[in-house]
């Protein structure tokens, strides 16, 4: 899997380009388990060491980088398994902000016990984001 993700750019309004431009985000997903590495809105420790860490090469057209990415399953029983998964990516342009949102798929035999998603700005305290 490549650390590079590109998208074709869109154009936005200058006002609204400019402020989403003075952020950069990192999206966290945390779910099927719970994440206890967070206290309040801070973000955790996994994924400010993401945010610290060096960009991997990508082009000046490039919407968002994948800085992490983890999953872990478990196998607790013949009939239960637990599903661990941390996903950190840098959004580098506006059109690059659907890598912010998480989707779960799930089904009658499966069940969602947590999901967290933090953003950790250029400026600015750590948020939790929430619904």
């Amino acid at each position: 899997m490549s650390n590079r993700l590109s998208c074709s750019p869109k154009r936005r309004p200058p006002a609204t380009s400019r402020r989403t431009a003075q952020f950069t985000f990192l999206a966290a997903v945390g779910f099927f388990s719970c994440v206890p590495l967070s206290f309040g809105g801070d973000a955790p420790a996994w994924m400010h060491a993401a945010a610290t860490a060096a960009l991997p090469a990508h082009d000046e057209k490039t919407d968002a980088v994948l800085l992490y990415s983890e999953t872990i399953t478990t196998v607790e029983s013949a009939d239960k398994v637990k599903t661990h998964v941390r996903v950190a990516y840098k959004i580098l342009r506006p059109s690059g902000r659907d890598y912010g949102f998480a989707f779960v798929p799930f089904n009658s035999h499966s069940k969602i016990t947590s999901l967290h998603g933090w953003c950790i700005p250029e400026r600015g305290k750590d948020y939790e984001v929430k619904d």
